[in-house]
């Protein structure tokens, strides 16, 4: 032991696991993605790391109805209600997609549509830089 410190590999272990919740992961990282409710329908072009991501209408009027649909296939309904609450939908990320939501009024009627077209982004695998040692290569013996 030396100032204290206790020098031991569960030590370093402990250490790097905390450094390591501590540091944001850029690869977790989630993005909320709004659109805004009465600007009439709205479709946007967004492209995000993989990973799950929240899509929401923002601002919604009380007592509306929104349809959430992934490659068109039907995944689930929100209701504002009273409060108002923000319609929303998350999404793991892992390829390409399209995210509808589509708002009807307390008739079933279509007020808007919002559409987010998806892609996903390639990891950027440019390597800018290589560092060899100096190293000398030894005859082989036969």
């Amino acid at each position: 032991m030396k100032d204290g410190i206790a020098r031991s590999p569960r030590n370093h272990v402990i250490m790097v696991g905390i450094l390591l919740l501590l540091v944001p992961q850029t690869g977790m990282k989630a993005d909320t993605f709004y659109s805004t409710y009465r600007s009439s329908s709205r479709t946007h072009y967004i492209s995000v790391v993989s990973g799950t991501h929240k899509f929401e209408v923002d601002a919604i009027a009380q007592y509306k109805y929104t349809e959430w649909y992934v490659d068109g296939r039907f995944v689930e309904e929100d209701y504002s209600g009273a409060f108002k609450y923000d319609p929303d939908y998350s999404l793991n990320v892992t390829k390409n997609v399209k995210i509808e939501a589509v708002v009807y009024n307390s008739s079933r009627n279509i007020e808007e549509t919002h559409t987010w077209n998806v892609s996903l982004k390639r990891p950027d695998l440019t390597v800018t830089d290589i560092l060899m040692n100096n190293q000398t290569a030894l005859p082989s013996v036969v």
